[in-house]
């Protein structure tokens, strides 16, 4: 919540944006429609409408990309040989592909790297949330262990002062 975005990579917003409209023209030619008719249809815009939202749209996809690559970078994270292989792995797994060469042909080597990346600093985040939340957690038992500490001396010099007290008024009597 305390960063800042400065700027969007403007060839992947244009990439993204390309992608994105190819994937709406492919679902409408497979309801054997043209991709205005399906844009009207379906999300009740102009195809002009899809070509000024569709940046935005792409842009507020990439904002939590930019930061995950933005820790990746600032923690000089990289993607082993070892940690390629298991992605790939995992990757055919969640895909189904049944395959290696099958996966790489939906999927570049780049594009695999970076969402292992991605994988990997929100697991840096999410370790690094946990020992803060731990460490609060620590903190505020400690506090409440020095409270309760502090109240039975007080609550001691307190029965120490009226036993005193009572002993005076004994050895006066």
């Amino acid at each position: 919540s305390a960063s800042t975005i400065n700027g969007y990579p403007e060839e992947v917003v244009n990439y993204r944006t390309a992608q994105m409209k190819n994937y709406y023209t492919q679902i409408a030619e497979q309801a054997d429609m043209t991709l205005a008719d399906f844009l009207s249809n379906q999300l009740q815009m102009t195809e002009e409408q899809f070509d000024e939202q569709c940046p935005a749209v792409i842009k507020q996809s990439m904002i939590q990309e930019l930061l995950l690559k933005a820790v990746a970078e600032s923690e000089n994270m990289e993607i082993s040989d070892e940690e390629y292989e298991a992605g790939i792995e995992k990757y055919m797994e969640s895909t189904g592909a049944e395959s290696k060469e099958t996966l790489l042909a939906n999927y570049t080597e780049a594009e695999i790297r970076r969402s292992l990346i991605m994988d990997k600093a929100l697991d840096f985040l999410k370790e690094t949330e946990a020992s803060s939340e731990a460490e609060s957690t620590s903190e505020t038992e400690a506090a409440s262990e020095a409270e309760t500490e502090t109240e039975a001396a007080s609550e001691t010099a307190a029965e120490t002062e009226t036993a005193a007290e009572t002993e005076s008024e004994t050895a006066a009597e």
